[in-house]
């Protein structure tokens, strides 16, 4: 039998040193890995919001194409006592874009939606008041449920409207008496002179009605508030061009436009 080598190991095992360099070195490259992950969550979660955006936006541009160039109605009602329907409910009932219908006013919101933000919560929603004035209001995190009297819908996205009769104000208008004629005539693309820049909807909440704080800049990591234009295309804009409240029809509203922010309002200049 031949004698052990003086100095050398008779196994394999490592010594307590050369395990503690191991974990060192695997508690380094994890260091260095998660941020990178997180990262890469988070610009997915952004793309799924631009890509659901988009979808619903080329539906809005649908619509408007195929009536007589008629936008959707924002929100809608014939009458005091009727249910509402709101943008999302219309272009599901005429197939332009689908989203799930939740039995129960108390059920919790169905993330599995193209009207579903990923970086939204999706355990929040509100079927009653408004947000606060400061437009960093997390409020904005969540859903706007809406009772279309057969069921209540969840939109994680606001859209770009105003009161009926203010059609040269706003892209789209909420009507709140359908029977009453002169209230009923929503806006037409060929008015807007800049769809590729115009809002249609964005990261939000409800209605827009002149208010930012209905805008969430807090929404997504990068702090952008991501946007639907009137013709479809869709791009993050930061909050440094977003309008505050009091702003809209002011100087500091067409420098934001001009320093490359989007268009709210359709008659600004």
């Amino acid at each position: 039998m031949l004698a052990s080598t003086p100095g050398r190991r008779s196994h394999g095992g490592f010594t307590l040193i050369e395990l503690l360099v191991v974990i060192s070195i695997i508690a380094l490259l994890i260091g260095i890995l998660l941020p990178a992950l997180g990262a890469a969550r988070a610009s997915a979660r952004n793309v799924g919001c631009l890509s659901g955006m988009r979808q619903l936006g080329i539906a809005l541009f649908s619509y408007a194409t195929d009536h007589d160039d008629y936008f959707v109605y924002a929100q809608y009602r014939q009458n005091g006592s009727s249910p509402w329907e709101n943008w999302s409910t219309i272009l599901q009932q005429l197939d332009y874009a689908t989203g799930p219908f939740l039995e129960n006013a108390d059920d919790l919101p169905d993330p599995d939606s193209v009207y579903f933000c990923p970086d939204a919560d999706p355990d929040r929603y509100a079927s009653s008041g408004w947000p606060a004035t400061d437009h960093f209001d997390t409020w904005n995190e969540q859903a706007w449920r809406l009772d279309t009297g057969g069921g209540f819908r969840d939109v994680w996205y606001g859209i770009n409207a105003g009161p009926a009769g203010n059609t040269d104000s706003y892209p789209f208008i909420f009507v709140d008496n359908g029977d009453n004629p002169d209230q009923n005539k929503p806006s037409r693309m060929s008015i807007v002179s800049r769809p590729s820049s115009t809002v249609a909807i964005f990261d939000g909440w409800s209605l827009h009605y002149g208010w930012p704080a209905t805008i969430s800049p807090t929404r997504h990591p990068n702090e952008n508030v991501n946007v639907a234009h009137l013709d479809g295309s869709v791009r993050g804009y930061s909050d440094s061009v977003l309008p505050y409240g009091g702003e809209l029809y002011t100087e500091a509203y067409r420098e934001k436009v001009a320093n490359g922010g989007p268009e709210w309002t359709l008659d600004y200049r």
